[in-house]
């Protein structure tokens, strides 16, 4: 941890900042948390917690275990970012790399955090503070043929200001079908206009992978399960609905020949050839 201030609203607020992030080698929100108190995390796979619960899931005193786990709200730079299904958060969409600070709110403040918000993470975005320009490059292997490489690059130049990074992780996981890549991008473009007025945009990507690196999605076409690939069991699928079709028109053709007298078979007819 960084730092514990107590907010305007009486609670304390904890600070995690980057240098704590780059020192635990954090490839997610989770493990950049992992040694706060009150916090507990799951994960089943190295990189990529593709699932919530116990594929990745942040909890805060216990919240966070009811499913899918909206009752924490996660944000970037104040904004809430969560799933648009259930409101619950997705770890994997949160830009880790673009994080200078994370703010903790281990209690419930409806007033700032909403009627959900038991808890919270804002995660506050890297800007570059003295003019200039400045980047760096870092690329990492690991067990199991994990990948890490990140690009920053920030620049300054009154009242103009802008940051850049990029990341992509890769990796085959410590078990069977653990494997995940998870790539991301984050840009910001900003300018002071005068003492404590400035305005920013800000735009964010991910692209997550949980499935390239096991047996059952390498690709559509090479994947098996049960023996068929992806092609293969669109096929058998569509053969097996047309001779059901064919079956029940021929039924109705049947029945059709037996109806007497013979100008009762058009609405039967007529349903069969709708079938068809």
């Amino acid at each position: 941890m960084e730092s514990t201030q107590i907010s305007p609203y009486g609670d304390s607020v904890i600070r995690v900042g980057g240098g704590h992030i780059d020192l635990q080698n954090a490839q997610d929100l989770a493990t950049a948390l992992s040694r706060v108190p009150g916090i507990t995390m799951t994960r089943h796979n190295l990189i990529g917690a593709f699932g919530g619960g116990d594929g990745g899931a942040i909890y805060i005193r216990g919240h966070g275990s009811g499913r899918p786990g909206a009752e924490i709200v996660t944000y970037v730079d104040c904004v809430p970012k969560f799933s648009g299904l259930f409101s619950h958060p997705l770890l994997d969409m949160l830009p880790i790399d673009a994080a200078e600070t994370i703010e903790v709110y281990k209690s419930h403040q409806s007033v700032l955090l909403g009627a959900s918000g038991f808890g919270a993470m804002n995660l506050v975005p890297k800007r570059r503070d003295q003019p200039g320009v400045e980047g760096r490059v870092l690329y990492g292997l690991g067990s199991y043929d994990t990948q890490v490489a990140r690009f920053e690059l920030g620049a300054r130049a009154n009242p103009w200001d802008g940051f850049f990074v990029a990341s992509h992780r890769d990796s085959d996981g410590h078990r069977e079908d653990a494997g995940g890549v998870v790539d991301s991008a984050y840009g910001r473009v900003g300018a002071a206009f005068a003492d404590g007025w400035e305005a920013h945009a800000c735009v964010a990507y991910k692209s997550v992978d949980g499935t390239r690196k096991v047996a059952y999605g390498r690709v559509w076409g090479a994947s098996r399960l049960l023996g068929l690939s992806g092609p293969e069991f669109v096929e058998g699928v569509e053969a097996r609905s047309r001779s059901a079709q064919f079956s029940q028109v021929e039924h109705l053709r049947w029945l059709a020949a037996a109806l007497t007298p013979r100008d009762r078979d058009d609405a039967v007819l007529a349903v069969a050839a709708a079938i068809h």
